[in-house]
């Protein structure tokens, strides 16, 4: 009984102090009691080509293009994986090969890729540098270079939610010859 009595005295001091910080609930508190492990969020996937520079400069198009992250309350890390295709392929992930799917059952995550091409990935923190980062040939723009790829075929990369609210994924084409088709998941893991 006494055992009992100090447990519910401890939630009690637990939910008291928790309370005092507007941006905890109940749920995080029994989460963090509970001990359970962090769930995932599928929170985006985009399609998109960008063109080469030469394809960009005579037909029109653009060599840039950026994704908005925007993250669930409670993200504690995200992952994005961005696969390149063919600018004309049609291929499309089946529902169990999906970023989401792979990572939420625990499995590998697999990726696939066409062509040979590979893109400039930068994480990009402020919506002056999205619009610098848009203009092709301007490369006077601020990113987080620790989570820069440069030159990137198919990849996946995890980073944790500390960077701010204001997120976009940018992708640029180095290639002055070869479009390439893009795709981008987006999965959130925390406790939502």
């Amino acid at each position: 009984m006494k055992t009992k009595n100090h447990f519910l005295t401890l939630v009690l001091i637990l939910m008291t102090a928790f309370s005092a910080n507007a941006q905890s609930t109940l749920s995080d508190i029994l989460t963090a009691l509970a001990g359970q492990k962090p769930s995932f969020s599928n929170v985006k996937t985009q399609r998109f080509v960008v063109n080469s520079s030469g394809n960009a400069r005579f037909s029109g198009g653009k060599t840039r293009d950026v994704v908005k992250v925007e993250l669930p309350k409670g993200t504690e890390k995200w992952y994005y994986r961005v696969t390149l295709l063919e600018k004309s392929s049609t291929y499309e992930y089946e529902s169990n090969e999906t970023f989401y799917y792979l990572l939420s059952n625990n499995k590998k995550a697999d990726t696939y890729s066409s062509g040979d091409a590979g893109v400039d990935i930068y994480i990009l923190g402020h919506s002056g540098d999205v619009s610098s980062f848009k203009e092709t040939g301007n490369n006077s723009f601020r990113c987080f270079q620790k989570y820069t790829r440069l030159n990137t075929k198919t990849t996946v990369g995890v980073i944790d939610n500390t960077l701010g609210e204001n997120l976009w994924l940018g992708i640029k084409n180095p290639n002055s010859a070869t479009g390439v088709q893009v795709i981008v998941e987006i999965v959130a893991s925390g406790h939502f």
